[in-house]
C-alpha cells in the first residue's frame, strides 16, 4: 500500500465488528477488501496504489487511485507478475532493458511523462489512473472503475451550493492527519 485514505474514519464504521490492531490505512484497507472485494474502490477516497493477495481465492487485486497520484508499475508474462511503485526494482529483477521508442519520443519531443500505460521500457506497464487489475493463475483482467466524465450534478440541489459542499468536504478530509500540518500558499 502506498498512499492515504482520506475517509478512513468513516470507513471504519463499515467494519465496526472487526478488532483492528492499530489505526493504519493499510489494516483498514485489508479488512475492507475482505468484506467488499473490488467494491472498496467505490468507497475509498484518497491517493493510493495497492496490491492485495487473496490467498484463499489465489488471486491478486491491484488498484490505483482515481487521478493516478500514486504510481504503480508492473511486468507480466506467462510465468510471473512483478509490481512496484518504481520501475527500477522491476528492471533489476527481470533485466528488462529494451527502450520503448514511442514513449521516449513523447517525453523528449512533447514533454509527456506517465500520460498513459506505456513506460520507457517495453513490457513494463503503468497501471492507469482509476483502474484495477484482477490477476489469477490463468488470466489478468483490467477494469476502469471510475470515469471523470460522469455527470456531477444529476438531480442535485442548486449546483453552486452542491459544489461548495463538495469542496468543503474534500478540504476537511485532506486536513485529517496523525501529524501536525503545515502548508504554504503562493
Amino acid at each position: 500500500f502506498n498512499g492515504e485514505i482520506y475517509n478512513a474514519r468513516e470507513l471504519k464504521k463499515l467494519i465496526s465488528g472487526v478488532n483492528l490492531k492499530g489505526s493504519s490505512d493499510t489494516e483498514l484497507l485489508i479488512n475492507l477488501y475482505a468484506k467488499y472485494k473490488n467494491k472498496i474502490l467505490d468507497l475509498i477516497e484518497g491517493m493510493f496504489s495497492f496490491v492485495i493477495y487473496d490467498k484463499q481465492n489465489k488471486k491478486c487485486f491491484i488498484a490505483r487511485d482515481r487521478f493516478g497520484i500514486k504510481p504503480l508499475y508492473y511486468f507480466a508474462d506467462k510465468n510471473s507478475l512483478i509490481f512496484s511503485s518504481e520501475i527500477k526494482p522491476i528492471l533489476d529483477y527481470k533485466r528488462v532493458n529494451e527502450f520503448n521508442n514511442k514513449t521516449f519520443s513523447d517525453f523528449f519531443l512533447r514533454g509527456l511523462l506517465d500520460h498513459n500505460k506505456l513506460t520507457f521500457f517495453k513490457n513494463v506497464m503503468s497501471l492507469e489512473p482509476s483502474h484495477y487489475l484482477l490477476v489469477t493463475r490463468d488470466k489478468m483482467i483490467k477494469k476502469n472503475y471510475w470515469d471523470i466524465t460522469e455527470p456531477l450534478f444529476e438531480n442535485k440541489k442548486d449546483d453552486l451550493e452542491y459544489l461548495q459542499e463538495l469542496l468543503n468536504h474534500s478540504i476537511n478530509q485532506h486536513l485529517i492527519s496523525d501529524r501536525k500540518i503545515g502548508f504554504s500558499l503562493s
